[in-house]
């Protein structure tokens, strides 16, 4: 498993990544809510947005995706052109900011 987030407004999941995979399981069970799959490479990088309408991913092939958990493939799909060793949404929750080989803010 490479990142875990807790989001605890959107039925108090947990979303556990490994390797291109992320699964979102009910917190305090095994219960799978949600699978998630669109990435290429590992999944280093999710959170959630303030409201836990949708969560982000980010990814060491290169790009950030923004997924509604209620559905299985990515809403969004931004490149970074370079692997993503972290992302974060900006308090505007509007803008991501990415670490990696190419820093950037971009707009979700």
């Amino acid at each position: 498993m490479r990142c875990v987030a807790h989001c605890t407004k959107w039925t108090r999941a947990l979303v556990l990544c490994a390797l291109t995979r992320m699964r979102a399981i009910r917190a305090g069970t095994l219960i799978q809510i949600s699978a998630h799959e669109g990435h290429t490479g590992n999944v280093v990088s999710v959170g959630f947005q303030r409201d836990s309408k949708w969560m982000y991913t980010g990814s060491e092939d290169g790009t950030i995706k923004v997924w509604d958990l209620r559905t299985p493939g990515p809403q969004r799909d931004y490149d970074h052109f370079a692997p993503v060793n972290t992302v974060t949404l900006h308090p505007n929750q509007v803008e991501y900011c990415p670490a990696g080989p190419s820093q950037r803010s971009r707009r979700a």
